[in-house]
């Protein structure tokens, strides 16, 4: 089996989703799929995790451009990109609040300003274009 082919498998009975419910939810896998988390498919996925802790800069938003761009056409090789966006925005608060959170880490991260990537994506599909947006902790 392929990387690719792993990005088809449906489990239980048929699968009725349109082609850009099925589109979006591929992406969303290569995305959110660090390579080397899924056994059967080692490669497979998209290396944003490599960019914690850099500089938010110019830069290293085109870099996660660029690692986004290259995975989608890596193994989602009948995904016609029309546009790939990428910035940062500031993430929302996180709730310290948690009973479990210890009070040391609830403090720092009361204090800690964080930002997440907005990825938005076009790609045509035989439905039409699909918009997909999601916002991902690099």
């Amino acid at each position: 089996m392929t990387d690719y082919d792993a990005l088809a498998m449906v489990i239980g009975g048929v699968d009725r989703r349109s082609p850009a419910e099925r589109m979006a939810d591929r992406i969303r896998l290569v995305l959110e799929t660090q390579p080397g988390d899924l056994p059967y498919a080692p490669r497979l996925g998209c290396d944003l995790r490599g960019l914690v802790g850099a500089t938010a800069s110019k830069p290293r938003i085109a870099e996660a451009r660029s690692r986004i761009t290259g995975a989608l056409d890596r193994f989602l090789p009948d995904a016609r990109l029309a546009s790939v966006e990428v910035e940062l925005v500031e993430a929302q608060a996180h709730d310290s609040s948690y009973r479990g959170t210890p009070l040391a880490e609830a403090a720092l991260a009361s204090q800690r300003a964080s930002v997440v990537l907005e990825i938005r994506i076009e790609v045509s599909t035989p439905d039409g274009p699909l918009h997909f947006q999601a916002l991902m902790q690099p």
